[in-house]
C-alpha cells in the first residue's frame, strides 16, 4: 500500500517542511519517497508520495499539471481540464470508470484533491493551527501538523484549496 500528501501554504520553505513530516509519518505506507514544491498565486504547493521497494509507485509528476496519485486513474481523465472552470463535472464524467484511487493535484496555483466514487482509497484534510491546508491518506500523518480532527474527502468529489479556503 502507498500514500499520497499535499499541502498549500505561504512560504515555500514551511510547506515543504511540513511535506517531510506528513510523509515521514506515513512511513507505514513505504519509506521510499518523492516530492515536488511549486510556488504559485495562492502561495505554495508540495506534493509528495511515498511506496515500498517492490511496489508500483505512486505517481509524482511534474509535467504541465504536477500530480501525485494513489491507484490508478481512469484513462479519460485529464487533469488539466478538471482544473478550470469545468472543475466538479469535469471530474465527475471522468470518474465513472471502476477503480480505486485517490489524487492530489496542482493547478492554476491550487491544491486539488479528489477521490474515485467508491472511496476505495483514503484521503483526508484539514488546516493546521498557522492555517496551512493539508492533504494524506492516513489521518496519523496530518495529526503530526497539529490537524486534530481531519476531515474525509467524500468520494467522487473534487475539492479544490488555496490558502483561504477549501471549496467543492
Amino acid at each position: 500500500m502507498s500514500g499520497i500528501a499535499g499541502i498549500i501554504g505561504p512560504e515555500a520553505r514551511k510547506v515543504s517542511s511540513k511535506l517531510d513530516t506528513t510523509l515521514s509519518a506515513m512511513k507505514s505506507r513505504g519509506a521510499l519517497t518523492q516530492s515536488v514544491t511549486v510556488d504559485g498565486k495562492y502561495g505554495s504547493v508540495a506534493l509528495g508520495s511515498c511506496s515500498h521497494q517492490l511496489e508500483h509507485s505512486p505517481k509524482v509528476s511534474v509535467e504541465r499539471t504536477s500530480f501525485a496519485v494513489d491507484g490508478s486513474l481512469p484513462a479519460n481523465l485529464e487533469l488539466e481540464e478538471i482544473g478550470g472552470e469545468a472543475g466538479q463535472e469535469a471530474f465527475s464524467e471522468s470518474i465513472r470508470e471502476p477503480g480505486g484511487f485517490s489524487v492530489l493535484g496542482i493547478s492554476e496555483g491550487r491544491l486539488l484533491a479528489g477521490r474515485d466514487i467508491l472511496g476505495q482509497k483514503p484521503l483526508y484534510y484539514g488546516r493546521d493551527p498557522q492555517g496551512t491546508v493539508a492533504f494524506a491518506s492516513l489521518k496519523a500523518a496530518l495529526s503530526k501538523l497539529g490537524i486534530s480532527n481531519p476531515r474525509t474527502v467524500p468520494p467522487g468529489h473534487l475539492l479544490a484549496a488555496s490558502t483561504k479556503r477549501v471549496t467543492v
